[in-house]
């Protein structure tokens, strides 16, 4: 399990990646092998077995 921000509170989570980089409260349950990444200007679920689709999906990072 891998977290990055403030205010997550995961429960009976399993193999999850949570980013979340403003004040915001992210709160997950019964969540496993997923993505998760709050932005100020999108909301990234996806399921972590695709991860190599990402980019696809949202384009190159900047």
């Amino acid at each position: 399990m891998s977290i990055r921000g403030k205010n997550i509170h995961l429960m009976e989570c399993k193999d999850v990646i949570v980013m979340s980089n403003n004040d915001k409260t992210v709160v997950i349950k019964g969540l496993a092998d997923y993505i998760v990444v709050d932005e100020d200007n999108a909301l990234l679920i996806y399921p972590k077995a695709d991860e190599q689709e990402i980019k696809g999906v949202i384009g190159p990072a900047n």
